[in-house]
């Protein structure tokens, strides 16, 4: 397993598969409040 399929597998589940990525939403706790810091679209 590859570490980014780790890390998909690890945060979430996945709502759709595009080409060259996947859009994803994200599990609650830990892997929900790292996204909610490290957003972009925030800052």
């Amino acid at each position: 397993m590859s570490s980014r399929d780790e890390r998909i597998a690890l945060n979430e589940s996945v709502v759709a598969s595009l080409k060259g990525y996947d859009i994803v939403r994200k599990n609650g706790g830990v892997p929900e409040q790292i996204a909610e810091q490290t957003d972009p679209r925030d800052s």
